[in-house]
């Protein structure tokens, strides 16, 4: 979760890892309207698998960012944050 100190352009990065057999639909929404989105999926091959989004947004004071899964999709299996798998989310003002 981010809150906008401040008027700009902020550039936003996350990524999703998830466990062997699972499907997460993430998104990253500015006061939760989606503005991006990605599918992790590795329910056909059986293993670990990684995704990473970005998005540019221009924000206004105040303006709220976060990751969520999507709510009009089931979450099948695990996310995963652990020591040798990390599920993240970063961002910075570009201007």
């Amino acid at each position: 979760l981010f809150t906008a100190p401040h008027a700009g352009t902020f550039v936003f990065a996350w990524t999703v890892v998830v466990d062997a057999t699972s499907f997460v639909f993430s998104e990253l929404s500015v006061n939760n309207v989606a503005m991006g989105n990605v599918i992790s999926d590795s329910q056909e091959n059986n293993e670990y698998h990684t995704t990473t989004g970005m998005v540019v947004a221009q924000l206004s004071h105040g303006d709220v960012v976060k990751v969520r899964s999507n709510p009009k999709v089931t979450i099948h299996g695990s996310v995963l944050s652990s020591n040798t798998h990390r599920t993240s989310f970063s961002g910075f003002q570009l201007y």
